[in-house]
């Protein structure tokens, strides 16, 4: 049973990387058109990939029997979790909206049916991530309040330094830039604060490998003309997270571990029968 259980997270998460990519791979068929006549079948951009990426090596992370391998594996996944859900629910209204002059695509009831599944399997692979590190994390009021503090400043102001497309209203790009970007960057910077060591560590990698497919991306989903003053932003509110954290950093406020006794520590208790 014990065994089973330890696998019952690796299972969801790679079932929902199978569902994500399965969505994110669906094309629009007919009547569909996209940025002044660039005929374009897909909304999403190259960066949603990248997170399927990470989903799938937090889920090999996940499969293995040492403890501090899985709470790596399990940061990983919440991050690139939360960014696949927020998404699949951008994408379910701007399928609707993205025909332009030329009008929805035919199969637009299969493209939005399958956002709604990428939104759900994101959610789905960030809860089980959350389940893997939630006994790593530091749940003093001190620590929490600093961690809300710069999750919030990230969540706000990262979405208002993107800034958008003439061609769109200001609230709508600044909700669907905290989906897709802002919301998992401060669930990262929050493990970073009330993670320990492993759990922060993989957390902020998770971060600074989004920030980087985003930058690289020419075609964004939804368009950010400051998109790297924001991620100048979120570097700087990353890097100030985990200044802040305080050493030792274990979840109970004893001294840290060495990052030998880290890695070597064998299953995690909250996985025992």
């Amino acid at each position: 049973m014990t065994e089973l259980r330890r696998l019952a997270g690796p299972a969801v998460v790679w079932a929902g990387t199978l569902l994500a990519t399965f969505a994110l791979a669906i094309r629009a068929t007919g009547g569909y058109d996209w940025d002044g006549g660039w005929s374009r079948q897909s909304i999403y951009d190259a960066s949603a990939f990248g997170l399927v990426g990470l989903v799938v090596l937090g889920g090999l992370f996940l499969a293995s029997t040492t403890a501090a391998v899985r709470r790596a594996g399990g940061a990983t996944v919440i991050v690139a979790g939360v960014a696949l859900g927020g998404t699949g629910a951008t994408a379910f209204r701007r399928w609707r909206t993205s025909g332009g002059f030329v009008g929805p695509a035919k199969n637009q009831s299969d493209l939005r049916l399958m956002a709604a599944v990428l939104a759900v399997a994101g959610a789905a692979v960030a809860v089980v991530g959350l389940v893997h590190v939630w006994s790593a994390l530091n749940k003093q009021p001190s620590r929490l309040l600093v961690a809300a503090g710069l999750a919030s400043v990230m969540a706000i102001g990262v979405p208002l330094t993107m800034g958008y497309n003439s061609g769109s209203t200001g609230t709508t790009s600044y909700g669907a830039h905290a989906l897709i970007y802002s919301l998992a960057w401060a669930v990262g910077v929050g493990i970073c604060v009330v993670g320990d060591r492993v759990a922060a560590v993989s957390a902020a990698a998770a971060v600074l490998v989004h920030m980087a497919l985003v930058a690289a991306d020419s075609r964004p989903m939804i368009w950010a003309p400051r998109r790297m003053r924001a991620i100048g932003l979120a570097s700087v509110i990353l890097l100030v997270a985990w200044l802040l954290r305080r050493q030792p950093a274990n979840a109970d406020g004893s001294a840290a571990d060495s990052v030998d006794a880290i890695w070597s520590r064998p299953v995690d208790t909250h996985f025992s029968a």
